[in-house]
């Protein structure tokens, strides 16, 4: 079954328009300096063991206040029983998304049509990937999946300057505009207890020129801080 290892019961934030329960997935193979939730990393240590009918419990009682779900992680492409898994919330009415890093093609491919809303992160120039996951073949073909579909999408980048520069993201820009993406969200990034970032350094990724600069590629850029 399905590996949880924590969730969030209410958000307005990680499902546009919908208030949402986000569901986190234990496991990720990427190694993203920056990431928020380390401690789902590991496959098998998993941080809290949530039983899935417990989760699929609480939901239906909240049915009149919460009218979607999202899956998060961890990368939750990962998670071999992630269409099962989707398919009994779409049968419970539950609208369904999913925030993942791209990092397996083939389980996209396989829930793709059950979705209403992905958010992918797209994380470094395509050239660099393999600093944080040694199969980037997947994360282009995940990419090209989502914009060439029809389900509601962005793609996003976190702005951590020790491994990017404006000078980087305006490459990686032009490079997703040439996949197809149209629209695109960068967001600050955030220290963490373990990972530190430079207030000083970020505040070039938010001045006028840098957004101008985007603004020209995409049709539609959203800077999240």
């Amino acid at each position: 079954m399905i590996k949880i290892g924590g969730f969030v019961p209410f958000t307005t934030i990680d499902f546009p328009g919908k208030m949402a329960t986000v569901l986190f997935c234990q496991g990720c193979s990427l190694k993203c300096p920056y990431c928020h939730n380390a401690h789902l990393r590991s496959f098998t240590d998993i941080y809290e063991d949530l039983p899935w009918r417990e989760l699929v419990g609480f939901l239906v009682k909240r049915r009149k206040m919460v009218d979607s779900v999202v899956f998060s992680g961890g990368e939750p492409l990962f998670q071999t029983d992630l269409l099962s898994a989707i398919s009994e919330l779409k049968d419970l009415s539950f609208a369904v998304a999913v925030h993942t890093a791209g990092a397996d093609s083939r389980m996209l491919d396989s829930i793709y049509e059950h979705l209403d809303f992905i958010a992918m992160d797209f994380k470094l120039p395509y050239e660099e990937y393999d600093i944080i996951y040694n199969r980037k073949e997947q994360i282009i073909a995940s990419l090209r999946k989502i914009v060439s579909g029809n389900v509601p999408y962005e793609i996003r980048t976190t702005l951590d300057p020790a491994l990017l520069s404006p000078d980087k993201v305006i490459a990686m820009a032009e490079f997703l505009r040439d996949n197809g993406v149209k629209h695109y969200v960068v967001q600050e990034c955030r220290r963490t207890k373990d990972y530190d970032v430079d207030p000083v350094k970020t505040a070039v990724f938010f001045d006028s020129e840098f957004r101008n600069a985007l603004q020209n590629i995409f049709p539609e850029v959203v800077f999240r801080r």
